[in-house]
């Protein structure tokens, strides 16, 4: 059954149990939500998610009980047959938990004619929440007056002239205040440059850099915690992305047509 718009005209035969009904598989047959007991070590992942049906643009959210191992793992979801599972663009999931998921995590996949792609996933709420927790860990210290009696690594905050400084330069023997092993800062700063969150960056219909996305913010120990293409479908391939200088990310690969993107950095070193 689709899903179909009513006349307000027919609103006196709409409401009836088997109408209830019909609309509830007809929602569950595009999206849902289930489980997979597959253990890592196999390739054919299933799950059992009644009135199921596979779609272009159908959407499930997988709890997967176990991590992956395998290469090149499929999901077959209420036997409608084993389709494989892809990260964004195409790219192959691989078989650590970085590359694929971790055991207990929830996956949300979306079948684009071919593939499972995975639009989301519940570890990148830990990425973020890691991040936070890396700026509060170093802010511990940021109370403390520079002592020039003691060493400093990059990153390491102290207060001097009633001014919050981070570390640039590692100071590894002490030594009086030397205002170019600083910089300035405050603690919204660090919280904003330690997460950065974009959306609607173009996406250009080429081979190569399909994505350039800059940003002063931008170091190099930033990691690209998530990317989400407003059409996977045009995404043909993707191949890595990089930051080519400081403040710029780019990200190379294959797209049909022009669309965009959001993308999600995080800087977990210093």
């Amino acid at each position: 059954m689709a899903l179909t718009k009513v006349p307000y005209t027919d609103y006196q035969t709409v409401v009836t149990a088997q109408n209830l009904n019909d609309i509830q598989d007809a929602i569950i047959s595009t999206t849902g939500y289930t489980t997979s007991d597959t253990t890592a070590a196999v390739a054919a992942k299933s799950a059992v998610l009644a009135n199921y049906v596979l779609s272009v643009g159908a959407s499930v959210k997988v709890k997967f009980t176990y991590s992956n191992t395998a290469a090149d793992p499929t999901l077959n979801v209420q036997t409608t047959g084993a389709k494989p599972i892809v990260q964004y663009g195409g790219t192959p999931v691989g078989v650590t938990p970085a590359t694929s998921w971790t055991a207990g995590e929830v996956l949300e996949l979306v079948y684009d004619g071919t593939n499972y792609v995975i639009v989301g996933r519940g570890s990148e709420i830990s990425d973020l929440i890691s991040a936070v927790d890396a700026v509060d860990a170093k802010a511990d210290n940021i109370s403390d007056a520079y002592d020039a009696t003691a060493t400093y690594k990059v990153g390491q905050y102290c207060i001097y002239d009633n001014t919050l400084y981070r570390c640039t330069t590692a100071i590894t023997t002490a030594e009086a205040w030397t205002a170019s092993h600083w910089t300035a800062t405050t603690i919204a700063e660090e919280i904003e440059n330690r997460v950065i969150w974009q959306t609607g960056v173009t996406v250009s219909a080429t081979s190569g850099n399909i994505v350039t996305f800059n940003d002063s913010r931008i170091t190099p120990d930033h990691v690209l915690a998530n990317v989400v293409f407003t059409d996977n479908s045009k995404i043909t391939a993707l191949t890595s992305w990089s930051t080519q200088t400081a403040g710029r990310l780019t990200i190379a690969g294959t797209c049909t047509a022009a669309t965009t993107v959001e993308i999600l950095l995080i800087k977990k070193d210093n």
